[in-house]
């Protein structure tokens, strides 16, 4: 829904600012994704 869509926003904004290897942003986009299932299962 809305908030799930302003989640992954908020993450993919972060990301699009971030310069690391591309052995090391699978390891950060890994991490935001655990984060919003944390987030979205807090929420419920």
């Amino acid at each position: 829904g809305e908030r799930g869509f302003a989640l992954l926003t908020e993450r993919w904004t972060a990301l699009k600012h971030t310069t690391l290897s591309p052995s090391r942003i699978g390891d950060l986009v890994r991490a935001a994704h655990v984060l919003t299932l944390f987030e979205h299962r807090r929420i419920r």
